[in-house]
């Protein structure tokens, strides 16, 4: 269904399995929204109605600008040291929860 969606999904495939496979609380937090969009983007085009592709579009910016910022902290607070950020992942959590609360 969207090309844009596959290519950030190869692209960040390495940073979203490390959390999985550490069972980071903040991949835990995504991947609901993982698995909707992969659902969505494997049905043939005329099954997708205006909803579903609502639903995608909402979901894949969602997801999009979250990992973009998980990114950005583990950059410039941890250095690109995952294992440190591991560390902190309940508290990062909290604080991207935090925030999205405050943008509503």
């Amino acid at each position: 269904m969207n090309s844009d969606y596959k290519s950030w999904l190869l692209e960040n495939n390495d940073f979203l399995s490390h959390l999985s496979h550490h069972d980071s609380v903040l991949y835990m937090y995504l991947k609901d929204v993982i698995i909707s969009l992969n659902y969505i983007d494997s049905l043939e085009e005329e099954k997708i109605d205006a909803d579903m592709r609502s639903i995608f579009d909402t979901g894949f910016a969602y997801l999009y600008d979250f990992v973009d910022e998980l990114k950005i902290i583990l950059e410039n607070y941890f250095n690109n040291d995952f294992h440190k950020f591991l560390e902190y992942d309940v508290f990062i959590h909290y604080y991207m929860y935090t925030a999205e609360i405050r943008d509503v």
